[in-house]
């Protein structure tokens, strides 16, 4: 896809390409913005600005203790960790951890980093330390001929057809093991017996586990525990999803699941079907002749496990409250019913929370009080805490607590044991007041599952450090799980009994102003990531935000990246907010959440769920009579239908955009909408609709002094005038289009221009000024970290050197484009394999 930004949408799917630039403007504070903008650089000034940004060190002697290595071993050691557990903890191969220690990876991964990160317990300046040493790192050397260097590299001759293939990053997505895991012995040597490694000559066989058993029994500790014991067995890596089948969250769908564990195989999202049936053949076609290990967690029933079964030759364990007979008699291997802990367990674990060695295993008010928790981890583990905390108090007064608030607990339903609920209620009691509503807050009120602490504090009104000492006593009492440094979860019973005691405690008002809080929080994040993403994005549309409160901290991202993790992050939580807003009575909010996540939905594919969202944000804006932010939100949905070639719903979406945006008298709206029509028109190739389209645009850019509209619609224009034929035409829109993208320091779209100018050179038959617009491309995108556009042009420097019969040349480009398509996990690195392929039957 042709990056402009989603105020339009100009991309190209005919042979020749130019897919694969990425959602965001680089900061227009970018270094090289000023410099770049005025006027043509050559290649050498490019790449020397560039290795002045990143090899910074040349002005003295590198201090080793802050190069990457340097850091992570200092870390490292501060942790009294081994590099092999390192890398157990970050779920990383040790041979990475030792090469990132001696710097000899030149780019590393981001996920590996974070792994790293939050392994390594770093608070947020370290971090940010670590990615910076990262990324002064020394650029890798270019495989590519640039200022007339060979591009032949010695792999193109030892490639073979496995190279994409291990390219792809395998998934690690298991989470961590809990700490004091004991007892289970009898159910790990079942699973051991029945996980049996195939034969090499038997046909490999589906292997489904199930885990099943009552809340808080400890299912899914079993289970990590077992899956991570395994894990080496399986060298196409393990998946992970919570499926949320029992708990206040609405359990995910299997179509949403598969739509994770897709992504996960690097399967691009507007690749994944809308249909579940198609998307569950999907996924064993991409599970076929692999060995990998899928954890299923806290299922809902069989219906909702069935999709997500893999291909046969790979491992499947579920866990359930629900007994899941219907699969455990038709797909499953063996079904494992989960008892509470022997008693000798339960003491072992009363013994090693609570830090008194000296439990006995005879006491009697030991084993009354293993009896009041029904045995059950959870509950061990919270009273186990308290133990820590008092050591001056008896086992005896804790049993006397307990049977006291036993009686006056009033317990209905079945969603959690009465012994649990006991035990939960009697820890809830011996919180202070801003513990229990931090609590609340976040159990009955926050509309995700994991969250930060800045997004804590936001939801319960507390400053961070206030927030943070909270969340602290939570975690000690083991009412809130720690994930990382700052990042929390809930048991969902813990969550269940929140909502609860909302409920029953807190003023209607009380709620509504800590959701509104929370919102405004969210709006805030995705206002500043959208402006890193596109610096001159129009937001009229959004009217006047709520302000944060004092006591929240503003939001500030360095660059594209550290926006682009942030809504990563956040990211299940992002796509649930317009919904939640509309359902919590706030349709302003469901509509300015939706419009900011356009650019990070769309640009990174996440289609469906900008579909999701803005279904309900159109509604809200209907509600409200919001006419211009109707139709911003309309010609969103448009672009994503455009996006997964459904363009005649697209074109629906468009008009209705169209009526919307002029029946406000929004004429950079207008302007906006009619070149997303004309985008739709070169899709079916009308390029003579899409011409007059962008020439009732250019009308309407004129009239409302709209320069990045302007610039868009020139670049549509070419692409028309393209498609027509008339290159010099096309030449002269990019050629007006990039200066006006020069001046406003928008290099993502600058490379867009670049490579589209490329291409029309290419069709003229100018291969040499072909040839140094793609290369000129390739730099920019390298300079602003830009895989996939870098990728792009690289594939269209191979059609021309191919163009000039230089078949060697072409090849080694497109390995090279193959390379970096794999490492980002984008589906095109098969359509860039299958030119390999041809090329090298023309050649024989």
């Amino acid at each position: 896809m042709n990056f402009a930004e989603f105020d339009g949408r100009w991309f190209d799917r005919r042979p020749v390409q130019t897919d694969g630039i990425t959602a965001h403007d680089a900061d227009r504070d970018h270094p090289m913005a000023s410099s770049y903008a005025c006027g043509w650089m050559s290649l050498l000034e490019i790449g020397l600005m560039f290795a002045r940004e990143r090899e910074a060190a040349d002005t003295g002697p590198v201090d080793k203790e802050q190069t990457l290595g340097g850091l992570l071993r200092m870390w490292r050691e501060r942790a009294l960790l081994t590099q092999e557990q390192l890398a157990r903890h970050s779920r990383l191969n040790v041979r990475t951890v030792r090469r990132l220690e001696l710097d000899e990876v030149h780019r590393p991964r981001n996920a590996s980093l974070y792994a790293l990160a939050r392994s390594l317990g770093l608070n947020d300046a370290e971090e940010e330390k670590l990615i910076a040493a990262a990324r002064n790192a020394p650029a890798r050397a270019l495989n590519l001929p640039i200022m007339g260097k060979s591009a032949i590299s010695s792999r193109v001759a030892a490639a073979d057809d496995d190279l994409r293939l291990r390219l792809i990053t395998t998934p690690q997505q298991l989470p961590p093991n809990a700490a004091h895991f004991v007892g289970r012995r009898t159910e790990l040597a079942v699973l051991d017996d029945l996980f049996k490694e195939p034969e090499p000559a038997t046909e490999p066989n589906l292997q489904v586990l199930v885990i099943v058993g009552g809340a808080g029994i400890g299912k899914t500790t079993l289970a990590l525990k077992w899956c991570s014991s395994v894990a080496d067995e399986f060298p196409d890596g393990q998946l992970y999803v919570n499926l949320r089948g029992f708990g206040t969250l609405t359990p995910i769908e299997p179509v949403s699941a598969l739509a994770m564990l897709l992504r996960s195989l690097g399967v691009a999202p507007d690749e994944i079907p809308d249909d579940p049936v198609a998307a569950s053949a999907l996924f064993r076609t991409r599970t076929a002749n692999k060995r990998l290990l899928l954890l299923l967690d806290n299922a809902l029933d069989s219906e909702q496990v069935r999709p997500l079964l893999p291909a046969p030759g790979c491992t499947v364990v579920v866990t359930s409250r629900d007994q899941l007979r219907s699969l455990a008699a038709r797909d499953a291997t063996a079904r494992i019913s989960l008892p509470p802990l022997e008693l000798r367990d339960s003491v072992e674990l009363l013994s090693r929370v609570s830090g008194r060695t000296t439990v006995p295993f005879d006491d009697p008010t030991v084993r009354e009080l293993t009896d009041l928790c029904d045995n059950s981890p959870l509950a061990l583990r919270i009273i186990g805490e308290r133990l820590a905390r008092r050591p001056d108090i008896r086992l005896s007064d804790i049993v006397d607590e307990i049977t006291h608030e036993r009686l006056e607990v009033f317990y209905s339903g079945d969603d959690a044991p009465s012994d649990m609920r006991t035990v939960l209620s009697w820890s809830y009691q011996h919180l202070d007041r801003d513990a229990a509503w931090m609590l609340r807050a976040v159990g009955a009120l926050y509309p995700g599952s994991d969250f930060s602490l800045a997004a804590a504090g936001a939801l319960s009104g507390f400053s961070l450090r206030k927030a943070h000492r909270h969340l602290d006593r939570l975690v000690s009492t083991h009412l809130v799980q720690q994930q990382s440094h700052d990042r929390y979860n809930l048991h969902d019973l813990v969550r269940a009994y929140a909502a609860e005691e909302s409920r029953r405690h807190d003023a209607t008002s009380v709620r509504t102003n800590a959701i509104s809080r929370l919102l405004t929080w969210f709006i805030h994040g995705m206002y500043a990531a959208d402006v890193i993403f596109t610096p001159g994005r129009m937001r009229e549309p959004l009217g006047e935000l709520s302000e944060l409160s004092e006591i929240m901290e503003p939001f500030s991202f360095s660059d594209p990246f550290a926006a682009r993790r942030w809504c990563e992050l956040e990211h299940q939580t992002l796509i649930a907010l317009p919904a939640w807003a509309y359902d919590n009575g706030e349709p302003l909010a469901a509509c300015q959440i939706a419009f900011l996540q356009e650019v990070y939905l769309f640009h990174y594919s996440y289609h469906h769920e900008l579909l999701s969202g803005h279904k309900i944000a159109v509604k809200a804006a209907q509600e409200i009579g919001n006419l211009r932010l109707e139709g911003h939100l309309l010609s969103a949905m448009g672009n994503a239908y455009s996006e997964l070639l459904r363009l005649n719903e697209a074109a629906e979406y468009f008009y209705q955009a169209l009526a919307a945006v002029r029946g406000c008298k929004d004429r950079r709206g207008e302007a906006k909408v009619l070149g997303n029509i004309a985008m739709n028109a070169i899709d079916t190739q009308d390029y003579e609709t899409a011409r007059k389209r962008c020439e009732q645009a250019l009308a309407a850019v004129v009239d409302s002094g709209y320069e990045r509209g302007h610039a868009h619609t020139l670049d549509t224009l070419g692409e028309a005038h393209f498609g027509l034929g008339a290159i010099a035409s096309a030449i002269e829109c990019w050629h007006q289009a990039l200066v006006i993208n020069r001046r406003s320091g928008a290099l993502f779209v600058q490379a867009t221009n670049i490579t589209n100018l490329g291409r029309a050179y290419s069709a003229l038959g100018d291969h040499e000024n072909a040839i140094k617009h793609h290369l000129e491309a390739i730099s920019v995108c390298r300079a602003i970290e830009n895989p996939r556009g870098e990728a792009m042009a690289i594939f269209n420097l191979g059609r021309a050197y191919l163009s000039q019969g230089r078949l060697t040349d072409a090849e080694a480009a497109w390995q090279e484009s193959l390379a970096i398509f794999s490492k980002v996990r984008d589906a095109k690195a098969d359509d860039v394999w299958r030119e390999i392929q041809t090329l090298r039957k023309d050649r024989r």
